[in-house]
């Protein structure tokens, strides 16, 4: 009976951490051109400057937040970041950009509050463009919200479609963030169109995996012994 309760205490204390750890994490949306931009997280909080605006463009639904709005040349954006999971986290990032003349808009999707040492890392993109996609991948040990301190992945479209797939392995301080940055470029013309979904997760490490294999077993063979 000790055992099966260090067994029940074990598994409410690793389900209390990811509780804890959920109430920590994250997600900050930022679209920008250099003169116009808007940033918005998960707690609602939205900035806006030049002629972007947060008003009737911004949609934040639990773990996901939606921009579909105008960003300087760039007169329609739809951007969607949505935090798939947390532990181990899996974060995306798509968007939908129309222009009506040249220029660039950078979209960021960043997660912060993420614990762990690291480890492996998955990233990939794919897309259409009338221009090209510029997308890098980069982990923070500042916990910083678009953190770029560290470079995972980068890649730039050559045509359309396109796609690519990176992964790696990264080193941890315990505390991170995860920061996805898309640069969309079209030349000169109108209603030029580039659309594109981004994943970056980090796989489950195997010692948490043999732990709730672990924990599994064990409650197993104590319900069996409890039958008897």
């Amino acid at each position: 009976m000790k055992k099966l309760a260090v067994v029940a205490l074990l598994a409410v204390f690793c389900f209390g951490a990811t509780i804890m750890a959920n109430a920590a994490v994250i997600g900050h949306l930022r679209l920008t051109d250099g003169t116009n931009s808007v940033t918005i997280d998960t707690n609602g909080n939205c900035t806006a400057t030049g002629s972007a605006t947060c008003i009737g463009t911004v949609t934040v639904s639990g773990t996901a937040i939606t921009f579909v709005g105008a960003i300087g040349n760039f007169n329609l954006n739809a951007s969607t970041g949505t935090i798939n999971n947390v532990a181990p986290p899996s974060i995306d990032l798509n968007s939908v950009n129309r222009s009506t003349g040249g220029g660039s808009v950078n979209v960021l999707w960043s997660v912060t509050g993420l614990t762990g040492s690291g480890g492996s890392y998955n990233s990939s993109i794919g897309g259409t463009t009338n221009g090209t996609v510029a997308y890098n991948a980069y982990f923070d040990n500042s916990d910083t919200a678009f953190g770029l301190a560290n470079l995972l992945s980068a890649f730039t479209s050559t045509g359309t479609p396109f796609s690519n797939a990176q992964g790696g392995t990264f080193s941890a301080d315990g505390s991170y963030s995860l920061t996805q940055l898309a640069t969309v470029t079209h030349g000169a013309g109108s209603n030029l169109i580039s659309s594109f979904d981004a994943n970056l997760s980090i796989p489950e490490p195997a010692s948490m995996s043999i732990l709730g294999a672990g924990l599994i077993g064990l409650a197993g063979m104590f319900r069996r012994k409890l039958a008897k």
